[in-house]
């Protein structure tokens, strides 16, 4: 078995910009993608949190429950950023501090999966999908989103433990056979793959 990764920022951002984060552990077998919304509060170090929780231990599944309990992790992180940012004369540190007390907080959407052997299972929040190829065909595009297309408003998770976030969380199970290809992909991929699913194109996109 092969594992890639990568992540990339849109063209008119900076690296520093991009709320994306994956985690891969080979010692818990498996993989995970998180995209912070980027209209909330420091989503970047959300969707890390919530990587590496599934990654670091194959028994958490990230229900409502186990999500609120990384909350603090979120909180102590801002805190010290915006310490930091006081010390260092920053304008925007009164405005960050502002917001966390207004309830301000940050979402992210959520796919993860683990293997056993050949066997998969996965967890998936969002417009953050598993894509599911064989012979260069999408045979499965892992959603909870019930809409055929994604819109600026997904399901996600609410690293405030006073809030629910949006959606329920969608998990699926598989044998991966040979010639087979599973991509944990965030919204501009997944939107892109499934507005071309079925098309004459397809076979040259994967």
């Amino acid at each position: 078995m092969i594992i890639s990764a990568f992540i990339t920022h849109k063209k008119a951002e900076n690296f520093s910009d991009c709320q994306d984060r994956f985690s891969i552990n080979v010692d818990t077998k498996s993989i995970a993608l998180a995209d912070g919304l980027s209209q909330s509060l420091f989503p970047k170090y959300w969707a890390d949190i919530l990587v590496r929780s599934f990654t670091s231990n194959p028994e958490w599944i990230p229900n409502l429950a186990s999500v609120r309990e990384l909350a603090p992790q979120w909180l102590d992180i801002v805190n010290s950023i915006v310490q930091k940012q006081y010390l260092e004369g920053c304008n925007s540190a009164w405005r960050a501090e502002r917001s966390l007390k207004e309830g301000r907080s940050a979402g992210a959407t959520f796919v993860g999966l683990r293997f056993n052997n050949y066997q998969w299972e996965c967890d998936v929040l969002g417009d953050s999908c598993l894509v599911q190829v064989s012979n260069n065909q999408i045979t499965k595009i892992l959603t909870s989103e019930e809409v055929s297309a994604f819109d600026n408003f997904p399901d996600y998770y609410d690293s405030n433990p006073q809030k629910d976030g949006k959606g329920q969380l969608l998990s699926d199970k598989g044998i991966i056979k040979e010639g087979e290809t599973l991509l944990l992909v965030s919204d501009p991929f997944s939107d892109f793959l499934l507005k071309n699913k079925g098309s004459e194109f397809e076979q040259y996109l994967i």
